[in-house]
């Protein structure tokens, strides 16, 4: 029994020396068995290497393992019953049940275990605990150690509780991986498997203490075991060094080796070195250097400039790959050479796969990356989720349409749709309403309709109501909800309709796509099998057993295997093991990146570790130690290629923020001081120079046994100009050189080169549809917008029928108005209370309020206190009884606000019958409509011979004040908002309506009290409101209310007539003081404030003739056809700030074309002056 230690450095020729050293032994041994142990990613690759070399092309008496298959092996020779393995899901599993077992055991991870990814680090940090051999006592000394960290002293008391619970729930049950390597040792003399067996390891840069038992065991039965490391032939192996050494792994792995070879009485031979061979640089002296030279102390430069290692910086990591691509596609071109011959290689794949594939595909490059990933985005298994929390969340509306919108379901999206609108509409929530049959109806739904979504709704509610009841039901175990949950995939026949979108995706040429979908049925199945075996008994609520599937779905994966040999290898720094290969790309050398954050994380943080890493038990090695090792494999992944190493880096993210190279560049630009950095366009186009001339007598290369032409096509080498015509050697890559272009394009910058490449997408079959609509983007410009006479009367006929608002909306905006009002788009309805809400419930209950008085008989002015507290009670309780479908009273919140509702229209009837009492006027008309007044001339209007505009609307409140020979008209409009009348936006068309309101009450006045001319006494808003008032000192009851009611007063326009003003509010019938109810206050000398907001009847006559003119106007130009996209900006305030259309306009002020309509302001004597000279 031996050991032998074979070292050489990377490239020597060591693994290639003792497999063609193996496969020689054992053709002259032909009885003998041969083991190659190797790491588990690196098993096919070595198998795949042996076959070639060995003459025969295939392997008789070698075998190429890893540790686990070897442990299998072991199992298998020895015979006898062996406990199931516990995969990594299935630690999940168990985690998950223990946990839950143990909370009231738990101190700080009580709380934390419910959270997404603390099961993962659990079962990640017990089987580090497996690994390394700790056992639950020796967290109880850690424990001890820290106590002067209580919050680390408590997540070890934690991990001891589940750890411990962890190993009894698993013993006679269970094995694990890590408990595998050391059941194996013990069985391995029993089996017989290894004795005679000669042993080469390869591959391993170290071994962890689980695997130093059964690696005893291989030196104590096996006649000879022989193990490959990378070493500089200038270290001494025995001389065990600092982990800040290159090579400081190796001596320790060598140094273990020979510990355990003592141990196992086995002799240790003397060490071999491999070298002075041709090795693997050859051909490549400047990579030769590199391996001699790197992370060493005293390092050397190489003079020339170095030929086959090249240093790329790209704008961004998408022009980075692309770059990679079309140099690989240049290797293969050119040189004649295989994609298998190259390989790239990142420390970040997560943030580099999407660009790989973008990059890749465009180019038609055939790649595999060496990856696993997570199942849990793919929509089967979203489907399975979404239903498990839809019966947990009891069908509620979120729960219900993320199961619904999954697409597998069985509802059209149509359908779907339909049952959204009603559903958010109407509050449908909890299975209770959606047995009921459905008959509410929303604005703009008819009765058919909702019968149309009632089938709808048994349609859905057939497949999932058996679903629900079954998984609800008690005392249900984890076996019962997963044979539950089966019969309900089964029913839905998901199995066909993922195989039918495996079909689909193959058809269109996503092949990993369609190799996912091939797996996921089989990769749940294995999940409830696992359910069902290794938890079947355990009785779990339905949350807890959510929580249990989806620990389980979050570990499971999909592994894709190679679809082919001939490919590009995309693989990590660390993970990914390479075979022989010409040329590698590392992309990503950034800071940050290389050397990667180490920080683990995790329920031990790195302080924690380093804390910890001098006590009784090893842990897996600290951040810093880890940096350490990252060198390492950076030697090894760096000098892995034959002829050419390519190194990139990105100046910035895809979000544009700024990057930094890594270390690592400097490092070996001061190894090759004559290394230049070729710097690369967004698009991938070099910056400087053009391309890297060939070195001088390269010849392509080739296959043996291919004719000289294979590999080789017309094309013209990359860098050297296409000419007029010839097809880009990447269509699909190029379109971002044609975005580029056409950007220019429509700058005024076009060139002849551009205008060549456009040519040939216009005249490709393929392109040219996708080639016009971006030079459309590119020169986009305001489309046109008008609709025609005849359009416009097909949308609203020959007579406009309009309200103030709507004509409003359309001096706002043109298109606006043609979206609400032409086309009819409105905002989904939702069952919620918005502010609009409350101004209609507001406004409805005051008319309500309106209404009693009436009916009782009562005057306003001489309500009682109580009277007018119990009516505003009761009006309110009305109006909101059946509004939005008892939205109001859905929750606690809104309940509050019915609360406010009353409070804030308490203080409003107060405040209107104060003002009421202080003046003269009599309430003659609430939510008074003149809609149905055909003659009505100032709401209805001849536009042309064929053409009328016909006004709508209902003012809120009319008060009259009656005189021998006159009657007072004052128009109240009540409001919810801070509203207050703008006389420039009223001169722009942007507040119509007081005006409006005022001439047809006028006219109305006037039929009413024949034989008396009807005089504006004013045009107000009322904002309903409830103030907080701050108190004052020494302020009585009487004073407080007058501030209020100061505070609550009118805004708008008032009649400068004294007596008006009189009427309005007594107080002021001398013509001195401020009032407390009307914008007006006298000076001394008797003459109105400048703050006073009144203007005289002349002005009320050109208000009015004002308005009727701009009502002519706007109406004309809506029955013209204008649908201009022109929305308004009037200082500080914009059409679109709150307009609901913002999102599907397509307004943008950086086309062509499109502008904000600035409205100008005007000085008070301007705007009277402008509207003097209008009408």
């Amino acid at each position: 029994m031996a050991l032998q230690l074979i070292l050489g450095n990377a490239g020597a020729g060591k693994s290639r020396k003792l497999y063609e050293e193996l496969i020689q032994e054992s053709l002259e041994h032909p009885r003998n068995q041969y083991l190659v142990l190797v790491p588990e990613q690196s098993t096919m690759q070595t198998q795949k290497e042996l076959v070639q070399l060995h003459p025969a092309k295939g392997l008789l008496n070698v075998d190429v393992l890893s540790f686990k298959r070897l442990a299998y092996r072991i199992f298998q020779e020895a015979g006898g019953q062996m406990r199931p393995l516990l995969e990594e899901t299935g630690k999940s599993l168990v985690v998950q049940r223990v946990a839950q077992e143990q909370k009231g055991n738990l101190g700080f991870l009580g709380s934390q275990m419910k959270k997404q990814g603390y099961i993962h680090e659990m079962k990640s940090l017990i089987s580090e605990l497996q690994q390394y051999e700790v056992e639950p006592e020796m967290l109880g000394q850690l424990e001890e150690l820290a106590q002067k960290k209580p919050l680390l002293q408590q997540k070890l008391a934690d991990v001891q509780v589940i750890y411990r619970a962890y190993r009894e729930f698993l013993s006679q049950r269970f094995m694990t991986g890590e408990e595998v390597l050391d059941a194996a040792a013990r069985r391995a003399e029993e089996s017989g498997y290894l004795r005679g067996v000669s042993v080469l390891l390869d591959g391993f840069t170290g071994f962890t203490p689980v695997q130093h038992g059964l690696l005893v065991e291989l030196l104590r039965l096996c006649p000879k075991v022989t193990v490959i490391l990378t070493l500089d032939d200038r270290e001494d192996p025995y001389r065990r060094q600092g982990p800040h050494k290159l090579f400081s792994l190796t001596l320790e792995t060598i140094h273990t080796l020979i510990r355990l070879a003592r141990e196992a009485g086995t002799e240790i031979l003397p060490e071999r070195w491999i070298k002075g061979g041709p090795g693997r640089f050859s051909q490549a002296p400047s990579l030769a250097f590199l391996e001699r030279q790197l992370f060493r102390y005293g390092r050397a430069a190489w003079k020339e400039a170095p030929g086959e290692i090249h240093l790329w910086a790209a704008a961004n990591p998408l022009a980075e790959m692309r770059e990679i691509a079309r140099k690989i596609r240049e290797l293969v071109r050119v040189r004649g050479w295989r994609y298998r011959d190259v390989a790239v290689v990142t420390a970040d794949p997560e943030t580099y796969k999407s660009w790989v594939s973008r990059a890749f595909e465009e180019c038609g490059i055939p790649y595999f990356q060496d990856e696993k990933h997570a199942v849990l985005l793919n929509p089967f298994v979203e489907y399975i989720r979404a239903a498990v929390d839809m019966v947990v969340q009891n069908f509620r509306y979120p729960a219900v349409f993320r199961y619904l919108r999954c697409g597998l379901s069985g509802l059209a999206e149509e359908e779907t749709d339909a049952l959204e609108n009603y559903v958010i509409a109407l509050g449908i929530q909890g299975l209770n309403q959606w047995r009921e049959h459905w008959v509410r109806r929303y604005r703009g739904l008819e009765e058919a309709q909702v019968e149309e979504i009632n089938k709808i709704r048994e349609k859905f509610l057939g497949t999932v109501e058996e679903f629900a009841v079954n998984l609800k039901k008690k005392n249900n175990t984890v076996e019962d909800y997963t044979r539950i949950l089966y019969e309900f995939l089964k029913k839905g026949q998901l199995e066909r309709q993922l195989a039918l979108r495996e079909q689909e995706f193959a058809q269109a040429g996503e092949a990993g796509l369609a190799r996912e979908y091939a797996q996921i049925y089989g990769i749940v199945m294995e999940l409830f099998d696992k359910l069902a075996g290794i938890l079947g008994e355990e009785q779990l609520t339905l949350t807890e057993y959510q929580q249990l599937l989806e620990a389980g779905l979050s570990e499971a994966q999909v592994g894709i295997i190679p679809p082919q040999v001939d490919q590009v290898l995309v693989g990590d720094m660390e993970r990914t093991r390479l075979g022989e290969i010409k040329a590698l790309f590392f992309a990503g050398m950034n800071e940050g990146l290389i050397p990667r954050q180490a920080g683990r994380g995790g329920i031990l943080s790195e302080g924690d570790r380093e804390f910890l890493k001098d006590g009784p038990a090893a842990l897996a090695p600290t951040a810093r130690e880890q940096l350490y090792t990252q060198r390492f494999y950076l030697y090894l992944s760096l000098t892995r290629p034959s002829r050419e190493l390519y190194l990139t880096y990105a100046r910035s993210t895809a979000g544009g923020e700024a990057l930094l190279p890594a270390y690592l560049v400097d490092t070996i630009r001061q190894l090759f001081p004559r290394l230049t950095v070729r710097r690369l366009l967004e698009a991938g186009e070099p910056e400087s120079p053009a391309d890297e001339p060939k070195r001088e007598g390269q010849k392509p290369e080739r296959p043996a046994g291919e004719p000289e032409s294979a590999g080789q096509e017309s094309e013209s080498p990359a860098g050297e100009p296409k000419r007029e015509g010839q097809e880009p050697e990447h269509p699909a890559q190029e379109l971002e050189t044609l975005v580029s272009g056409l950007r220019r394009a429509a700058e005024g910058e076009a060139d002849d080169q551009w205008k060549e490449l456009f040519a040939w997408y216009l005249r490709s079959p393929q392109y040219e549809s996708l080639a016009r609509r971006m030079a459309q983007a590119a020169f986009l410009e305001k489309p046109q917008d008008h609709l025609g006479r005849q359009v416009a009367q097909a949308l609203y006929g020959k007579t406009l029928v309009n309200s103030a608002t709507r004509l409003e909306k359309f001096a706002a905006c043109a298109f606006a108005h043609f979206l609400q009002y032409g086309l009819q788009l409105q905002e989904r309805q939702v069952y919620e209370f918005k502010a609009a809400d409350m101004g209609n419930v507001m406004h409805q209950s005051l008319e309500r309020f309106a209404l009693h008085l009436r009916e009782e008989g009562l005057r306003w002015r001489d309500l009682e206190p109580e009277k007018r507290e119990e009516l505003a009670e009761r009006s309110v309780e009305e109006i909101i009884h059946d509004y939005g479908n008892t939205v109001l009273h859905s929750t606690a919140r809104r309940e509050y606000q019915i609360r406010r509702i009353k409070r804030i229209l308490k203080r409003t009837v107060w405040a209107l019958q104060e003002q009421l009492r202080c003046g003269d006027f009599e309430p003659g008309g609430f939510e008074i409509s003149f809609s149905m007044e055909e003659d009505l001339r100032a709401v209805n209007f001849a536009l042309t011979p064929e053409e009328r505009l016909k006004l709508t609307g209902r003012i809120d409140r009319v008060d009259i004040c009656q005189e021998k020979e006159r009657v007072l008209v004052k128009v109240i409009d009540y409001k919810s908002g801070n509203n207050s009348l703008d006389l420039v936006a009223l001169y722009h068309g942007l507040q119509l309506q007081l005006v409006v309101y005022l001439n047809a009450a006028l006219e109305l006045s006037e039929r009413e009290y024949p034989g008396k001319e009807a005089v504006p006494a004013g045009i107000f808003y009322y904002r309903m409101q409830d103030p907080m008032m701050s108190g004052q000192e020494q302020e009585g009851e009487e004073e407080l209310k007058q501030r209020i009611l100061k505070e609550l007063r009118v805004n708008g326009l008032v009649s400068s007539d004294p007596e008006i003003i009189g009427r309005l509010d007594r107080q002021l019938a001398g013509q001195t003081g401020s009032s407390q109810v009307i914008p007006v206050s006298y000076n001394k000398d008797q003459s109105l404030s400048k703050t006073s907001s009144a203007v005289s009847r002349e002005k009320f006559a050109a208000l009015s003739r004002f308005v009727e003119r701009k009502l002519r106007e706007l109406g004309g130009r809506i029955l013209e056809g204008e649908a201009e996209l022109n929305p308004y900006q009037l200082k500080e305030k914009k059409a679109c700030t709150f307009c609901p259309y913002q999102g599907v306009c397509g307004f943008d002020e950086r086309i062509p074309g499109f502008s904000l309509r600035r409205l100008r302001s005007y000085e008070d004597q301007e705007l009277w002056q402008a509207l003097d000279q209008e009408v």
